[in-house]
């Protein structure tokens, strides 16, 4: 019963955040890499307990106003940043 309520709760969220229309914001503090190839680097890195920020990563040092393109749960969500037409990849709980 509770794998049936995290699957109903899960795909809700998705659902919800892939039909909205209006833009996102990545907050500041946030990770965000300009590649997949290099987020799941990061992520790898924090994984073994190793504190350094690879490269093609960021840490934001501000908001930022994106449009999702592909989210997920899992891996990297795809956005792309309103004010350049930037991809970016991040973790996307982070979004508001």
């Amino acid at each position: 019963m509770k794998t049936i309520k995290a699957s109903m709760f899960f795909a809700s969220a998705l659902f919800a955040t892939s039909a909205s229309a209006a833009p996102q914001i990545l907050p500041k503090g946030s990770l965000a890499c300009v590649s997949e190839e290099a987020f799941e680097k990061q992520f790898s890195y924090i994984a073994q307990g190793v504190n350094k920020i690879v490269s093609d990563c960021v840490i934001t040092n501000q908001d930022i106003e994106v449009v999702i393109i592909d989210f997920n749960m899992i891996d990297a969500t795809e956005v792309s940043v309103v004010s350049n037409g930037a991809t970016l990849y991040i973790v996307g709980s982070d979004l508001q």
